[in-house]
């Protein structure tokens, strides 16, 4: 399995606000139009840092993404497909 590089969409997508939180959509679209690199590359540092993107680097691309229905039905579909990804809608009271 290829480990990715999350601190590169912390750093270099720029919808969002790096680990201050932001949208999964956002970064599969960064992702569709410029590939994506992997750890070993730009290591995690859990903290905002200096986008270092090389399209040279990029290992991984995406030709696309959808968000579907939070149902089991939608999501058995969409598991038998593809990688999924979940998001939680989280507020503070939440995260404490």
């Amino acid at each position: 399995m290829i480990k990715l590089s999350e601190q590169e969409l912390v750093n270099c997508e720029s919808e969002d606000q790096g680990c201050n939180g932001g949208l999964m959509d956002h970064a599969f679209a960064w992702v569709e139009t410029n590939g994506m690199t992997t750890e070993d590359k730009i290591p995690y540092t859990g903290q905002d840092g200096t986008c270092k993107y090389k399209k040279k680097d990029a290992k991984v691309f995406i030709k696309g993404y959808k968000d579907v229905e939070a149902t089991d039905e939608a999501l058995k579909e969409a598991v038998s497909i593809a990688p999924v990804s979940i998001g939680v809608a989280a507020n503070n009271a939440w995260q404490l």
